[in-house]
């Protein structure tokens, strides 16, 4: 089996291997974690993210999750509240 990808064999809590980094939505993003925004759905939700500085390809930093509500991120100076609904359908990348 030479020269094969070595495949990702989770054995549950054992599992000391990390799944490679993927586009994920901003829903799923961690605390302090910083990203990329990747993908904004729809021409509506990208010309209201634009208003606040937000684009395609920016870089933004997770300032906080509340519970079962808004995800906060910052760019700059300036921190935004979105709201989960609209994060789990904004794409990021892992920095």
């Amino acid at each position: 089996m030479f020269g094969l990808p070595k495949r990702h064999r989770c054995r549950g809590w054992r599992c000391t291997e990390q799944p490679p980094p993927g586009p994920m939505t901003l829903a799923e993003v961690k605390r302090g974690q910083r990203c990329r925004i990747i993908n904004i759905p729809s021409e509506k939700i990208r010309a209201q993210a634009l208003r606040f500085g937000i684009a395609e390809g920016e870089i933004v930093t997770c300032r906080e999750k509340i519970p079962a509500g808004p995800v906060v991120i910052a760019r700059n100076r300036q921190e935004i509240a979105v709201g989960r609904r609209l994060a789990r359908q904004i794409q990021v990348q892992q920095i």
